[in-house]
Formats: C-alpha cells, sequence, structure tokens
C-alpha cells in the first residue's frame, strides 16, 4: 500500500489543473456553496474537446446610462471689501473595485465589476459562449483586466482557451495570445480561400487569420472562405463528432491574383491557455499553457508548462522547472521583475521563484506532506504592496477514503510566518483568493460538497472574504446566481474607471495601445470539458450538472471592402 503512494501523488495534479485558495479562521457557519470553476478545468485535461455553438451576429446590448457622481461640495467665499478667496474642491473619494464572474441567463457567464464603495455594478462583458472563463486578473496599475476564456477561439490559430484583455469597462477588448488578428482592422486587399478538410466529420468551422465569418464545409470537406487578408499567416479548422474533437492548421502564402486550393489535415491534438497574470510593467504576460495529444488505443497525453510571452503575442520563454513537479498557478510580483508559482512533487509542494527570463530562482516555501495528507499549492497571488502573498493548500487525506479539502494560507514575501487564516472542514474549498486595494482583505470563493467528493465536482457557490485578523463570511451584496473568479483591483481607482465608460482616461502610450480596438462580440466554439455549470443549488452537497449545448448554426457576413 505505501510503495503505491508516490504514484498516487503523481495523479493529484490531474485532478484539477487549476487549484484554488482560501482565507482566514475556521468556516463556523454553513455558507452558500460556490462554483468551483478552476478546479473544474482538471477535465479539460481528460476530455478537452470542442462544442460548436452558435456563430451568431453581434447581440446589441444595452449600456447602462452613467450614474452621475454626486455633486461635490465647495467652500463658498464671504464676501468682503478683501479679494475674493478661490474655492477649493473637496477630495476625490477613490473607488475600491471588484471584477468577478457571474453566471446567469441561460447559464452564461460575463464579468461584472463593482465599486465596493457606492454599490455601482456594470457587466464588462456580454458573450454568449457557456462556460468559457477560466481566469480573471487585474494588471499592477489597475489599468487593465484579463482573463482566459475560450470566447471566439476559432479566430486564434490553435487555442482552444486565450488570453483576453479589456479596459476596467469593457472597452478595448481583444486576444492577446493565438495569433491573433482582429478582423474589423485586417488590411486588404481580401481573397476568397477554396480549399478542402481532409477527414472531416461530424460538425466542423473553417476559418483564417483576419477572416470575419468561419464557414462549415460541405459533405466531402470542400470550403470557400471569403474575405480572407491576403497577409494572412494560417488557416484552421475544428470539427465535432460526438465527444471526438479533431482540429487543424496549416500555413497560408497568398497572393491577390492567384488563389491555390489547400488542404486541412485533421488531428487529435490541442493546447491552450488556463491562467495569465501580467508583468507590473504591462509588458508580459506569464500563465499556465497545456497541450494533449492522442495517443494510441485513445488515450490522451497531457503536458503543463509555465511560459512568458510579450503583450503582442511573441513567445519569450518556458519557466525552468524542477523535475517531476507540476505547476498550478503563476503570479508577477508587484514590486519586482519576479514571478511567483506554486509546484508539487512526489513529496512536498513548494511558492517557487522564477525572473522575467525564465529562469529558476529556487524555493521560497516549502510543504512537506505528512504520513496520512499530502499537500497541493495553487493559485499564489500576491498583495498590491508586494509584502505577502496567498495560496491555496489542497489537502488529500488519502488514508480515510480519499477525503479532500482547500484551506487559504498566507505568508510574508520573504516565506516567513507562514499561517493559515482560512480552515475549512472535509469536503469544502476556499479557492482562488485575491486582495483588495488596502491590502487587508482577502476575496475568494467557497464550495462545498461530500468530504470524499473531489473538488473538481464542487460545481456551486458564490463569493466570500476574509480580513487578515477576522472571521471569513460570505459577501453580503454576491448575487444568488452562481458567481466565482473574485479579482480585485490592486489600486484605489478613480470612481469613473470602469463603471463610466463616457468618462474612462485613455492613458498615454502603453502595450496596449500597439493593439486593434474592440473585436467584435460574437459567438465562438467551446472547448469540451469545459467546466459545467449547474443551476444554483439550495444546500452544499446538491449538485446538478447539465450538458452544453451541440449545435452549428452560422451566420455570414460579407467580406470587408
Amino acid at each position: 500500500m505505501l510503495g503505491n503512494r508516490p504514484k498516487l501523488l503523481q495523479l493529484l495534479p490531474l485532478f484539477g489543473l487549476l487549484l484554488l485558495v482560501t482565507s482566514c479562521a475556521y468556516l463556523k457557519a454553513t455558507p452558500t456553496p460556490t462554483p468551483d470553476y478552476l478546479a473544474l478545468e482538471a477535465r479539460v485535461a481528460s476530455e478537452l474537446g470542442a462544442t460548436l455553438t452558435a456563430k451568431a451576429p453581434p447581440t446589441s446590448t444595452n449600456t447602462p446610462e452613467p450614474t452621475p457622481a454626486p455633486p461635490t461640495s465647495t467652500l463658498t467665499p464671504t464676501v468682503t471689501p478683501s479679494p475674493s478667496i478661490t474655492p477649493q474642491p473637496l477630495p476625490t473619494v477613490l473607488a475600491d473595485l471588484l471584477a468577478y464572474v457571474l453566471v446567469k441567463d441561460a447559464e452564461l457567464p460575463n464579468i461584472m465589476l463593482r465599486d465596493l464603495i457606492s454599490g455601482e455594478e456594470m457587466v464588462l462583458t456580454h458573450f454568449v459562449d457557456p462556460l468559457s472563463i477560466t481566469d480573471v486578473s487585474w494588471s499592477k496599475d489597475g489599468k487593465w483586466l484579463l482573463f482566459v476564456s475560450a470566447h471566439d477561439y476559432i479566430h486564434s490559430r490553435d487555442n482552444a482557451r486565450n488570453v483576453f484583455a479589456m479596459r476596467p469597462d469593457g472597452t478595448e477588448l481583444h486576444m492577446l495570445t493565438g495569433d491573433y488578428t482582429d478582423p474589423a482592422t485586417a488590411p486588404g486587399p481580401y481573397v476568397n480561400l477554396i480549399g478542402r478538410v481532409e477527414g472531416a466529420q461530424g460538425e466542423c468551422l473553417v476559418c483564417a487569420q483576419g477572416a470575419t465569418n468561419p464557414v462549415v464545409p460541405q459533405g466531402n470537406g470542400q470550403f470557400e472562405l471569403s474575405g480572407v487578408p491576403v497577409g494572412a499567416k494560417w488557416a484552421r479548422v475544428v470539427c465535432r463528432n460526438g465527444d471526438v474533437e479533431t482540429t487543424g492548421s496549416v500555413d497560408l502564402q497568398l497572393r491577390a491574383d492567384i488563389t491555390t486550393p489547400i488542404t486541412i489535415s485533421l488531428t487529435t491534438q490541442g493546447q491552450g491557455w488556463s491562467q495569465a497574470s501580467l508583468s507590473r510593467d504591462g509588458t508580459l504576460i506569464a500563465g499556465m499553457r497545456y497541450t494533449w495529444k492522442e495517443e494510441e488505443g485513445g488515450e490522451r497525453q497531457y503536458q503543463l508548462e509555465g511560459v512568458i510571452h510579450r503583450w503582442d503575442g511573441t513567445y519569450v520563454a518556458t519557466l525552468e522547472l524542477p523535475e517531476e513537479t507540476t505547476l498550478l498557478g503563476l503570479d508577477w510580483s508587484p514590486v519586482a521583475d519576479e514571478l511567483v508559482g506554486a509546484l508539487t512533487g512526489d513529496g512536498s509542494t513548494w511558492l517557487w521563484k522564477w525572473n522575467a527570463q525564465g529562469a529558476s530562482l529556487g524555493s521560497l516555501v516549502e510543504i512537506t506532506n505528512e504520513d496520512q495528507v499530502y499537500f497541493t499549492a495553487t493559485n499564489p497571488a500576491w498583495s498590491p504592496d508586494g509584502q505577502m502573498l496567498a495560496f491555496g493548500l489542497r489537502n488529500w487525506d488519502w488514508w480515510s477514503e480519499g477525503q479532500y479539502k482547500t484551506d487559504l494560507m498566507v505568508v510574508s514575501a520573504n516565506g516567513e510566518n507562514l499561517r493559515k487564516i482560512v480552515e475549512t472542514d472535509w469536503g469544502q474549498d476556499a479557492d482562488h483568493p485575491s486582495w483588495s486595494a488596502d491590502g487587508k482583505t482577502i476575496y475568494y470563493q467557497y464550495s462545498a460538497g461530500e468530504a470524499d467528493q473531489h473538488w473538481d465536482n464542487r460545481t456551486s457557490g458564490t463569493l466570500w472574504a476574509v480580513t487578515l485578523e477576522g472571521e471569513p463570511a460570505p459577501i453580503e451584496w454576491a448575487p444568488a446566481d452562481i458567481s466565482y473568479l473574485p479579482a480585485g483591483c490592486p489600486v484605489n481607482a478613480d470612481p469613473r474607471v470602469g463603471l463610466h465608460p463616457t468618462a474612462t482616461p485613455t492613458p498615454a502610450k502603453d502595450p496596449a495601445e500597439l493593439v486593434s480596438p474592440t473585436a467584435t462580440l460574437i459567438a465562438s466554439p467551446t472547448p469540451l470539458g469545459a467546466p459545467q455549470t449547474p443551476a444554483p443549488t439550495q444546500t452544499p452537497t446538491q449538485e446538478v450538472q447539465e450538458e452544453p449545448t451541440l449545435e452549428l448554426p452560422v451566420t455570414r457576413r460579407p467580406p470587408p471592402e
């Protein structure tokens, strides 16, 4: 029995690609459960495929009218023979912003932004992609929101999930990864791309870099894709036949005066992002990427790695990982050009450090497995001042019929004063921590189930918060609908930012100024195995899970002129 324990531990990371985090004292009350969406990303590592959903035209949405700030009182000078005194405005009250994902309206997740001081709230995204958002974070200066999503992934070369950026008011939304070119700004001339998908079965979509609308191939695999920029570098296909996904891509070298037919071959492999963090100067993106390949017999082999890319998508480096370890979350320091990540190996779990070139800087914290309980650190999150780290600590009591839970830990930046600020019971998880701007509160998501139920099956819940010296409690305003992935803005923002789009200032040249403007929001394929979204539950142990929709109507639009 004991000889099998290292092998069992090696399987532990496969149960959850994105392991989450916890907070302060022992949970005394029975809270409303929270969806464990990042833990459910483990299922991407065992059954990733693609559900091809509707490619619909842009959906008009009602943008909330800006709520005017209350009038600022001023000093009224008294009229006297002496010169008038210039009135001085009172100090502006800054906003404390929290972004999070809300599942509502036919189980469609979208990102919300709330001012915790004024209570104002707005919807930042209007996606029609079910179950598609798996990570949300802020730039260190609070000017950008990053998130990982399967939204519109047919417009990326090979990825099933990509990293996106947008302003805190929802504008300037664009895909940062996947060799993406915004169809709205792709330069002409344009050509009609003709070709054939080799071995096409089931429902398929064909797209090319910068093309506006994918097309459905004919029964024999032949297709004609209009409006392809002559400078497009790639074309791709995604097919879904039952529960099996196949994809393929091919390099393009087009000419405006010659259209040579192409052939795209299908392969049973895939890749994508699952988590991302932006460096303090806003030029580098670090995060976790996964790749999978189907071996003989239908089994899939997976690999996780940490990578660094530039804002424009250019590859920089792959993180150096110790042998026989698995990476489970990264975060850039707000005060140094360094990364901290969560690693798990056979005998221990660590918080580990790397420089901006991906070179290993060694261990910051090591937690050694006990005889009965194995540990896995997940999702480290720096405090805004860079003085502390919060992270999740998964507990696996494999002697007691496989009991699971996740506690929330904090530690100082030098690796000292490691302590537990939220201790959960078996069957409970406090996951995915994020700090408030003042560094005094940690937001997290809570989920619950049976003690022997693995964390990737915790499928409902809501947002919680804990102060460093207080008791954990549910956030009072948190919607009754399923809400998850809290992301606190690391700075106190101008209250106009985020909640009043017309007043949002545009900073002088920063990396995003080199990126094309907002992409059209249309439905996209959603990877098979994406986190399932159940209806809200009444008790922590009641769970409902539904299958994603498998449909493929396509709306064609004319090519750019």
